[in-house]
């Protein structure tokens, strides 16, 4: 077979990729160069076809899902969602850990699948035979319990941050993250110590903001959910998922 055609073959032989942004932009941009970074290609025609509708108007996720506004988001998700469809995404990503709360009606609204974050984690937690482990997420995860419960329904226990470790995670996200300001990483893994101390064996980097911060960093104590979704997508359109 003629090179070309062989090189040309592979790459139609992957799926378009799709990718639910904004939730915020600076994690999307992260999460669409962490599937760039794990995609093997040699040139730029063997990369994957994507489309990325990031759309930061969406109602804001923490906020609804804390009661503090009446606003939801599930209807503008739903649309960045059949938009992507509509595009020809036939693998969609969502690289929001909070805006998972909405995961089944998003996923119902489309005739693609979307990776669900939760699903990749546990299974890479169980394949790792980690049995425990912390949570670093937005009051709004930890009060939907959507982590907690992936965990628990696999039989890995769940640690949660105590109410002074939420305000550290929350001013880091929403006070310097979200506000492109340098984030201050030593007081989260101090939090993650915290959890570890009490019987995590692992902490999950549970918001893909927190994602930004650690992106280029590498630790024993954590895992890092955006990377494992990036991996997922990766393996999906490539036709190598288990």
């Amino acid at each position: 077979m003629d090179p070309f055609r062989k090189e040309l073959n592979k790459n139609i032989m992957k799926k378009k990729l799709g990718i639910i942004g904004g939730m915020g932009p600076l994690a999307a941009a992260f999460f669409y160069m962490a599937v760039v970074e794990m995609t093997e290609a040699s040139s730029d025609q063997e990369h994957i076809i994507t489309y990325m509708i990031s759309d930061p108007t969406v109602p804001k996720r923490v906020e609804f899902i804390l009661g503090e506004s009446g606003d939801s988001p599930e209807a503008a998700l739903i649309d960045i969602a059949r938009r992507l469809e509509e595009m020809g995404a036939e693998i969609i990503a969502m690289p929001c850990v909070t805006a998972h709360y909405f995961f089944e009606k998003i996923s119902s609204s489309v005739s693609v699948p979307v990776i669900n974050m939760l699903e990749q984690t546990v299974r890479y937690l169980k394949s790792s035979g980690i049995k425990s482990a912390g949570i670093l997420a937005t009051k709004a995860t930890l009060k939907s319990g959507i982590v907690q419960t992936a965990l628990e329904n696999a039989g890995i226990e769940a640690f949660v941050p105590d109410e002074k470790e939420n305000e550290i995670i929350s001013g880091v996200i929403f006070e310097e993250i979200k506000k492109g300001k340098r984030a201050d990483t030593d007081s989260l893994l101090g939090v993650m110590d915290s959890l570890i101390r009490r019987g995590a064996e692992k902490c999950l980097i549970a918001c893909t903001d927190l994602s930004v911060c650690f992106y280029e960093k590498e630790d024993k104590r954590y895992v890092d959910m955006m990377k494992l979704l990036a991996e997922a997508s990766v393996k999906e359109v490539s036709g190598d998922a288990p």
